[in-house]
């Protein structure tokens, strides 16, 4: 599905960044896709949508304890 899905995406000027994440339950990740008569990829990095969540609600914890 995956591929499919990319050889489509390029054919119509889009090139992406894939992260899967695996588990033992199932396979899916995250993409970001960009036109490449528009934009280039000046640099990239590997996170998961999931941990960056986590992160801000553990800052926004410690804020809220901070204030109160």
């Amino acid at each position: 599905m995956i591929n499919n899905t990319c050889v489509v995406v390029v054919s119509l000027g889009y090139k992406g960044v894939f992260i899967a994440r695996n588990t033992s339950d199932y396979c899916e990740g995250e993409a970001t896709f960009y036109r490449t008569s528009h934009f280039s990829l000046e640099s990239s990095e590997n996170l998961l949508l999931s941990d960056v969540i986590d992160e801000v609600a553990m800052m926004l914890t410690v804020l809220h304890c901070c204030i109160c």
